[in-house]
């Protein structure tokens, strides 16, 4: 819990609380916010009391509400970063005590593949060297969201990330056959950004995205991504939207779809938008998503045109 003074003065007229479920560490930005909060509230508390009437009084519950909103939104990265850290922690544990005795194994695979090549147990040895040879990329996806990498940052267009990453799926997608509609916004500006990470945030959304049409049979499906720049809080941001036609998000999964895990593929160990997120977390940026009125989901992310 977090506790700020609502101060006039020298005189404490309130205090603001914030609770949070499990431990979390702040940065000193973050405290810096919630300390800003607090202001906007002592200044909403004093013109609440100055004006009385029913249109300020709406106005003011309007206000009220979208600083609820925004602190509630806040609170739910706070919490949602801290169990990715946590989690990280056990999964680079786990990794690591797995990923030493299949060592050995794999390497007595080997031997013993050689030794009897050619006779009735080659093929069994050889299906035991494909399902080693998978844990052991399961685990290189443990590690991964376990120690993400360092960001190498670089001025770029997302625009270019964006058609290097269709490029770079062209046989998948040609092969699912879904089709893939881009609206990119010309002048886009230049930001900061690790280029492989981006694209990785790009694969993993677009991806998402076709499994979930592929997984609904999805006769017509499609896939667009659109670009455009917004201002949020007097901050310019270069804005990514990915819409589709598939079946969407389970309301079940929505609210906890950026946490390790969570997939609703049998195959899927349910990293993939974890890592999305902290990827894009790491960028100062955000990263939603949402279910389309007409069908289908929305992911939308934001990108900082200047480093946060």
């Amino acid at each position: 819990m977090i506790a700020f003074p609502l101060k006039r003065g020298d005189r404490v007229e309130g205090v603001y609380l914030m609770n949070f479920m499990g431990q979390v560490n702040f940065s000193q930005d973050q405290l810096d916010s919630f300390e800003g909060l607090s202001i906007l509230f002592l200044a909403f508390m004093n013109n609440t009391r100055e004006e009385s009437s029913k249109k300020d009084h709406s106005r003011y519950k309007d206000i009220e509400r979208r600083y609820r909103e925004e602190i509630e939104s806040m609170q739910q990265q706070l919490v949602l970063s801290g169990k990715l850290s946590s989690l990280g922690a056990l999964a680079s544990g786990v990794a690591h005590e797995i990923r030493n005795p299949l060592t050995i194994v794999k390497m007595l695979v080997d031997e013993l593949s050689k030794d009897l090549k050619g006779s009735e147990y080659g093929e069994d040895l050889s299906v035991i060297h494909t399902e080693i040879n998978r844990i052991a990329e399961i685990i290189n996806q443990f590690l991964d969201f376990a120690r993400p990498k360092d960001l190498t940052v670089i001025k770029g267009n997302i625009n270019t990330l964006i058609r290097e990453t269709m490029n770079f799926l062209d046989i998948e997608l040609r092969k699912s056959k879904i089709k893939m509609e881009l609206n990119l916004y010309s002048t886009l500006p230049t930001i900061l950004c690790d280029h492989n990470q981006i694209k990785q945030v790009f694969i993993n959304v677009i991806l998402n995205a076709s499994n979930a049409i592929q997984g609904a049979e999805e006769p017509n499906g499609w896939i667009r991504i659109k670009t455009t720049v917004q201002l949020k809080e007097s901050k310019k941001f270069v804005k990514i939207v990915f819409e589709d036609n598939g079946p969407g998000i389970s309301d079940k999964i929505i609210d906890h779809l950026f946490e390790p895990f969570i997939t609703t593929r049998e195959q899927g160990l349910g990293l993939g938008l974890s890592i999305t997120y902290r990827i894009i977390e790491n960028h100062g940026g955000t990263i939603e998503a949402q279910n389309r009125m007409d069908g289908g989901a929305r992911f939308v992310i934001l990108l900082p045109v200047e480093p946060a």
